[in-house]
């Protein structure tokens, strides 16, 4: 079998032992080894080669019990500086309350003053559509339904064209093609899938437990 040829020779190897001793400048080093040797190295192969032969520098780096900090008794990271983000500043990019974006998924999204369960943020953003349905019909969307566009518009935030419809019907309608449809067919197929939802829920035998109730949209 071949063995692999070697990058370093043993003379060069010395050579970048006694440079390393000299100075920590790798760049330095690579150009060395230009000069003396002919040979062109970046600094990572010039780390590399010292941390995988353990070469040593000989310099003790170690922070001894007692010394002082360069940076002791300064403010932050690195001392106060005219880029330091200053108490009571507004940061540039903050939007204001009702500020309308648009999401990867295309849902418009609102800021609205509430606070977000995920970070404790005063103000979140809201899908817009949900919010429109819940201020039209005065509560929240319960748990297992969600609020679609009739005509699969996105943008199209109107109250008179969003429906509650409970997730099992959200499959089904999606199923069935919906957004694929002309838009004058996507309202009776939302009534399609509700009456196969509700003839699959009624085919199934029925247990003691109760069965949530639909909620209308």
């Amino acid at each position: 079998m071949q063995q692999p040829k070697r990058l370093w020779t043993s003379q060069q190897l010395d050579y970048i032992g006694t440079c390393y001793r000299a100075t920590a400048d790798l760049s330095a080093i690579a150009a060395r080894l230009l000069l003396d040797y002919g040979i062109q190295r970046t600094p990572g192969q010039i780390r590399a080669a010292i941390n995988r032969n353990g070469l040593t520098s000989g310099r003790d780096t170690t922070f001894r019990p007692g010394a002082r900090p360069w940076n002791a008794g300064l403010k932050g990271r690195n001392g106060t500086s005219n880029t330091t983000f200053k108490p009571g500043n507004c940061p540039p990019n903050r939007q204001p309350l009702g500020h309308l974006r648009t999401n990867r998924d295309g849902y418009q999204e609102i800021k609205v003053a509430e606070p977000n369960p995920y970070t404790g943020h005063a103000t979140r953003y809201r899908a817009l559509h949900v919010l429109r349905w819940e201020q039209a019909h005065g509560r929240s969307v319960p748990p297992g339904h969600c609020v679609i566009f009739i005509d699969g518009d996105p943008a199209h935030c109107d109250p008179d064209n969003l429906c509650l419809v409970e997730r099992a019907e959200l499959l089904r309608i999606n199923h069935n093609g919906h957004a694929d449809l002309p838009k004058e067919l996507r309202p009776q197929a939302i009534t399609l899938a509700r009456v196969q939802t509700a003839i699959s829920r009624a085919a199934r035998p029925r247990n003691h437990a109760a069965e949530p109730d639909h909620v209308p949209g």
